[in-house]
């Protein structure tokens, strides 16, 4: 699609969207090839771009609220600032893209491919993530308050003081992840594989580490308070500092209160 081409549908999407009846002249762009393409603050709110090629396409600042991107290419494309709350990107690939600040607000990322991506301080707010590729993506500072990360990969993910507050990450993949300082109070990280993860200062009080896997984690100054680790495996973990208040250790033992690992 040339640039002549896609003005003309954007300019009819937009006359679409401010009118009463909805008629004809919504974008739909299924499929189309847009790669490369320049849509900097483009307005694309309930557009259908289902299995479009936007790879490598400028969307900074876009509006694409409610917007159709299932199964579409946004390979090292640049999204950051874009408002993609409520959308459709399930079985989207983004890997490599920016997505630095972006809001996923109550999308549907089911199934993404979004390794090596960076969504630093991007917003992920009861977003379904289950089941996505973010092996090597930054999330530092990332907003994943009440997001479902169930059956995810993040191996090697960078999640620095993100905020995970009541998250589901029940059966993720985060070996060698980073997620000093994070908040992951009273998340569901139960069976999730943390080996060798470093999560030295986390706030996770109230969190619950059920059968999970912290081998060989750094858990430095973490706060674990009223956490529950029953049957987690610890193997060769660095508590050193922790505070375990009311935590439910592996054993099922309860620890008393002002009780700190040595």
């Amino acid at each position: 699609m040339n640039k002549n081409e896609l003005n003309r549908v954007l300019s009819k999407h937009l006359i679409w969207l401010n009118s009463k009846t909805r008629g004809e002249g919504q974008a739909e762009l299924v499929g189309a090839h847009l790669h490369d393409a320049c849509l900097q603050g483009a307005t694309l709110r309930r557009a259908i771009l289902r299995r479009a090629d936007l790879s490598r396409a400028t969307l900074k600042g876009a509006n694409l609220k409610r917007s159709d991107l299932s199964e579409a290419d946004l390979t090292e494309a640049d999204l950051s600032g874009a408002d993609i709350c409520r959308a459709d990107l399930s079985e989207a690939v983004l890997e490599r893209a920016k997505m630095v600040g972006t809001n996923f607000r109550r999308s549907d990322l089911s199934d993404t491919k979004m390794d090596d991506a960076d969504a630093s301080e991007a917003i992920f707010y009861q977003a379904d993530c289950s089941g996505a590729h973010l092996e090597r993506t930054l999330l530092v500072k990332a907003y994943l308050k009440e997001a479902d990360f169930s059956e995810s990969f993040l191996a090697d993910a960078d999640l620095t003081g993100a905020d995970l507050y009541n998250a589901n990450f029940h059966e993720a993949d985060l070996r060698r992840a980073k997620l000093d300082g994070a908040n992951m109070m009273k998340a569901n990280l139960s069976h999730v594989d943390f080996t060798d993860a470093s999560l030295e200062g986390v706030h996770a009080n109230g969190a619950d580490f059920y059968k999970a896997c912290l081998c060989g984690a750094n858990l430095r100054g973490a706060d674990l308070s009223r956490a529950n680790l029953y049957k987690t495996q610890m193997e060769d973990a660095d508590l050193t500092g922790a505070i375990l208040d009311g935590a439910v250790m592996p054993d099922g033992t309860v620890s008393e209160v002002g009780e700190q690992a040595g």
